[in-house]
Formats: C-alpha cells, structure tokens, sequence
C-alpha cells in the first residue's frame, strides 16, 4: 500500500486526467453535430410542402381504419385529425441520421445504407402508429388519441437509439460508443 502526500500525483494520473478531457470534448463534439443535423432536418421537414406524402399517408390511414380523408386530414366521428409533416416519420428519420453521419464508424457507405434502411422501416413502423392513435380516437376519444400519440412518438424515437446503438456496434464491429466518436 502506497501513502501519497498531499497535492502529490501518481504518474499515471495525469495521463488519465488528459484522456478524459479528450473524451469529453469528443462528447462534446459528436452532441454539437448530431444537434446542428437533427435541427437542420427538422427545419427543413417544416418547411418543405409535403402535402402529396401527408395525403397519401391520411388517405392510407383512414382507409385502413375504415374512415374518410379530405387532403392531410381524417374524420374520426366529429372531430378531424390533421397528418403534419411531423407526423410522417420524417422526425425519427431524422433523430436516426443525426446519430448516424456524426460518428467516425462505420464508413461512409454503411452509414448510407444504415441510414435509408432505417428511415424505411420508421415509415413502415409509423403507419401502425398512426392507425393505433386513429383506432383510440375512435374508441375512446381525442384526448386519449393525443396521449397516446404522444406516448407512441417517444417510445419509437427511443427504440430508434436502441436499435441504431445495437446495430451499429454490430455493423462497425466495435464493443462501446466511445470508439464510435
């Protein structure tokens, strides 16, 4: 057992104390990216006139459910519920992409892949969703509709993490994130 007088430092301390700095800028770094993409995409999924893929995702939907649709919108007895360019899938899409291209692995074209498999099982996987809510609107009301459209929407941008997590230290054949950044 070694005694250490006050203010003294093992060797090896220093070192360390320089390798976490380093980590936690590139932390620091990869969070800078991932949000400077993530709000880039969202600005852009605001702005763009999607209007053909939110009538083809209500008209979908309402068909699917039994309901009618007029343009982004569908009629669930009185009410009417409105398919935003939010509500496409694009927002999980985008959280996806902000987390892939940041990272320094895998390369560029697994990234590429990763990302457009991805973003097509978030739009197979949103259509679903979006029948669920409609399915709740019309059994148990608009209130519970919201709610569980807002439940739904975090529980698939979570499982996004999850999955892009496992999938990428699968694809990149790597053990931990920090050899990712």
């Amino acid at each position: 057992m070694h005694s250490r007088q006050k203010g003294k430092k093992f060797p090896g301390e220093k070192l360390e104390k320089q390798k976490n700095k380093l980590k936690f800028k590139k932390e620091v770094f990869f969070l800078i990216k991932f949000f400077m993409i993530f709000f880039a995409l969202q600005f852009l999924i605001l702005a763009l006139p999607l209007e053909p893929l939110k009538a083809l995702i209500a008209g979908a939907a309402a068909g699917a459910a039994g309901l009618q649709s007029a343009g982004s919108t569908i009629a669930v007895g009185s009410e009417n519920f409105e398919i935003t360019n939010s509500c496409t899938g694009l927002v999980s899409w985008a959280i996806l992409i902000a987390v892939i291209f940041p990272l320094k692995k895998p390369e560029i074209r697994k990234k590429v892949a990763m990302a457009l498999a991805g973003g097509l099982a978030l739009f197979l996987l949103n259509f679903p969703r979006i029948l669920l809510v409609l399915w709740a609107a019309q059994n148990y009301g608009s209130e519970t509709a919201e709610i569980l459209h807002e439940a739904t929407w975090i529980t698939t941008a979570v499982l996004v993490l999850i999955i892009w997590f496992i999938g990428t230290k699968k694809i990149a054949k790597i053990k931990s994130f920090a050899e990712m950044i």
